[in-house]
């Protein structure tokens, strides 16, 4: 009986080793492929082989062939992602190369630093160049790799307004103007909600200073922030309003009207009757030449050049006047044959005229002011 052991080792030049026993006298070993003769070999493949083997004893007897198989593990290699090697200013980097190849249980060196793992945090950098060693547990040639890093230039955050100042509510535009920048994002300082864009458009309803706070992301997802301090001033918006004196104006008062003005924040003005312009004081006062209704505008400026108006309808009306006939001729004759009362300045809304004979009775009833009674209705 033929007995062979084999004590291979794998991934380097590796010894096999028979060891065999029974049959007669001295042994002879044969290994294959190579057909190399000896109980010990030395064989480096370059890659995973089956090795047979076949043992002679003196007289030339043997067993069917001893087989083993050495694997031959590829070499040790490190690979790093060009996208990983890159730092943003004021950020942490990471670099995780990808390490394949030998036994796979790998131990890991990074120089400067002395540092083990297969990942390596970088804050504040100081030096751009680093060293990266692998080496695994069954003796494998150590990869060794040398990284260098790139720090990425910061991009100053940079925009255009259309206008910086203006009068509330105000809504001027922001461009970015930064370079190679895939994002902005704009905060305005006055509480709204962040917009995204290259081109944006904030309204500020306040008046006040306003900071803005652009911050940007580059080509290698690297951002940068910057603030503008009092970017943007809004003005106060006046407040325009004027009353007139009397308040309400009769024909007997239309004369030398007090247009007096009642605006908050408010220098310059301007006052038009349908369209005309009549003045330029603060307060005026105007002749209103007949009973009619007149649209009367005041537009009214800040000293900061924000303007606003408004326009009132003032109506002139009759002076009360009431005369009541006391006798009339209802003969159809078309000469006093209706009896109604007279005047002017009277309020229709809430006109009743009424007709009552001696014993109290009502002959005549109407709220139409132009209605009169001929004695020929009776209620």
């Amino acid at each position: 009986e033929l007995i062979t052991y084999f004590l291979p080792v794998e991934g380097k030049p590796s010894t096999l080793t028979a060891q065999a026993q029974g049959g007669t006298g001295s042994y002879t070993y044969v290994w294959n492929p190579g057909n190399l003769n000896g109980q010990l070999i030395v064989v480096t493949p370059s890659a995973s082989t089956v090795y047979s083997l076949n043992v002679y004893d003196a007289n030339v007897c043997t067993n069917a062939p001893f087989q083993v198989t050495l694997n031959v593990n590829a070499a040790l290699s490190i690979s790093v992602n060009p996208n990983n090697t890159g730092i943003c200013p004021g950020t942490t980097a990471q670099i995780s190369p990808t390490v394949s190849g030998g036994d796979g249980l790998y131990s890991y060196l990074w120089l400067p630093g002395n540092t083990t793992g297969a990942t390596l945090f970088i804050e504040n950098i100081t030096v751009s160049t680093y060293t990266f060693i692998v080496n695994d547990n069954c003796g494998s040639p150590p990869a060794v790799e040398v990284i260098d890093l790139e720090l990425f230039e910061v991009v100053p955050p940079t925009y255009t307004v259309s206008e910086s100042k203006g009068c509330a509510p105000f809504c001027p535009t922001f461009i970015n103007t930064s370079a190679n920048t895939l994002k902005a994002y704009w905060n305005y300082g006055d509480d709204a909600n962040e917009q995204i864009g290259d081109t944006t458009v904030n309204c500020y309803a306040n008046p006040g200073y306003y900071n803005v706070l652009l911050t940007v992301l580059d080509q290698h997802s690297c951002t940068a922030s910057a603030w503008f301090s009092k970017a943007i001033e809004v003005f106060v918006q006046p407040k325009v309003d004027f009353v007139t004196d009397p308040e309400k104006i009769t024909r007997s008062e239309s004369q030398q009207v007090l247009l007096k003005d009642a605006s908050n924040d408010a220098v310059l003005f301007n006052w038009y009757v349908d369209g005309v312009s009549i003045g330029k004081t603060k307060d005026l006062y105007y002749d209103f030449p007949d009973t009619l209704c007149y649209a009367v505008k005041l537009v009214a400026q800040s000293s900061k050049n924000c303007v606003d108006s408004i326009t009132k309808q003032i109506c002139v009306y009759e002076d009360f006047n009431f005369y009541m006939p006391n006798v009339f001729t209802p003969n159809n004759d078309g000469l006093n044959d209706v009896l109604k009362p007279q005047g002017t300045g009277w309020s229709t809304k809430d006109y009743t005229f009424s007709v009552y004979n001696q014993w109290g009775g009502l002959e005549f009833s109407t709220n139409d002011i132009n209605s009169g009674w001929d004695a020929n209705w009776r209620i």
